[in-house]
């Protein structure tokens, strides 16, 4: 029970994140310094609080010796636990309907347990079900559609996915924003929570929703985002400078809500530029793309002189770079872009995201597994002794 106790406190504490002097100090430590989003620490929470209120369900239930005390003490506070997990605007947020339901589930077990204990597992499989469903109908759009309309391509993707890749697309009050891209195959710059890096976050200005929209129309350019995405009926959107200016985006796509928006000026994904200095100039042919995934990229390039590969990826000390199969240094460029030096001739450039961590992640579940091989083997050998 102590442990329990002591994991919500602390997962609290560090919740509310630099507001304590506690998390400023776990920042600065190995591993702990990697979680970038404070607010998830409040599953720990989550977690102490659902294992605290099972043992005192069980110590209250002992002490007091009967379980009709218990029964009246339990029905009023499980209808208001339901009360506030179905209506209060509150707990809308997950982080409160996790430990809420948590309450009630006890709660729930502890009546069909004094009634019939022998269905206690099936009325909390029935509980689980009806709250994975009311909590997905609010928290998706999709979950009352249809099969066959919850699963087709939206028109507008269908519109992106015809255009030549690759490209980056921004979205600002419509659907296809945060993670909603990956999901149907097209890049956006729009970044989730904690799923991206602070020095991305700042030079996009993620901080909110228009965000990017407030950055230099340079910034938009750079990050190859040849689409703009908008609310169609948001007139205070289309009226941000950077749609306008000496070129403005023309409209190239648009239904009942949603406008498609062209960015004529915006970079390619790779391009040849005289120097590390000079990355905003682009010199020589157009590179030649021969493979495009999320975690690899391979391009080929012809120059007559020694160029700067510029790359639109932020960088990130987990992308390699290989020239012709030789490794090369991945070099920054401008405190977040990536490059590397292209030696003059005919050559295959390879980007490839190997972080280190990956490797360890597999060295300790290939151990983990052979560990738990090794010991049922001896568990099973002390039982034939």
């Amino acid at each position: 029970m102590l442990f329990f106790a002591m994991l919500s406190t602390l997962g609290l504490v560090l919740s509310v994140g630099d507001k304590t002097p506690l998390y400023q100090f776990l920042y600065h430590v190995p591993v702990m310094n990697l979680f970038r989003f404070p607010s998830r620490y409040v599953f720990f929470v989550d977690l102490g609080t659902a294992v605290l209120v099972g043992l005192m369900i069980r110590q209250l239930a002992a002490s007091l010796g009967g379980r009709m005390m218990l029964l009246l003490g339990t029905v009023p506070v499980a209808a208001v636990l339901w009360w506030i997990r179905t209506w209060w605007q509150p707990v809308s947020n997950l982080a409160w309907q996790i430990p809420v339901f948590a309450l009630l589930a006890g709660m729930v077990a502890v009546v069909v347990y004094w009634k019939h204990p022998q269905r206690l597992a099936i009325a909390l499989t029935a509980l689980m079900a009806i709250d994975s469903i009311t909590f997905g109908t609010a928290m998706s759009s999709f979950a009352w559609r249809p099969v066959e309309k919850a699963t087709s391509l939206p028109a507008s993707v269908e519109f992106l996915r015809q255009q030549p890749a690759p490209f980056r697309a921004a979205a600002f009050e419509v659907g296809l924003g945060l993670d909603r891209g990956a999901h149907y195959g097209i890049e956006m710059i729009n970044g989730y929570d904690s799923l991206v890096t602070k020095t991305y976050a700042e030079y996009v200005d993620l901080g909110w929703a228009w965000g990017p929209l407030q950055r230099p129309r340079e910034t938009l350019d750079l990050l190859n985002v040849k689409y703009v995405i908008l609310n169609r009926n948001d007139q205070k959107l289309r009226e941000q400078p950077v749609f306008n200016g000496s070129s403005p985006m023309k409209q190239v796509w648009t239904d009942e809500s949603i406008a498609i928006l062209e960015n004529p000026t915006a970079y390619p994904r790779y391009w040849l530029a005289p120097s590390r200095q000079e990355y905003k100039q682009q010199a020589g042919d157009p590179l030649l793309e021969r493979m495009h995934g999320f975690s690899r990229y391979q391009v080929y390039y012809k120059s007559d002189t020694p160029r700067f590969l510029v790359i639109s990826q932020m960088y990130y000390p987990g992308w390699k770079a290989y020239v012709d199969g030789q490794k090369v240094e991945l070099q920054e460029v401008d405190g977040w872009l990536s490059g590397l030096e292209a030696p003059v001739g005919q050559h295959t450039v390879e980007l490839r995201f190997e972080p280190a961590v990956w490797l360890w992640g597999r060295v300790v579940s290939l151990i983990s597994v052979i560990g738990l091989i090794a010991w049922g083997i001896i568990a099973k050998r002390k039982r034939m002794w």
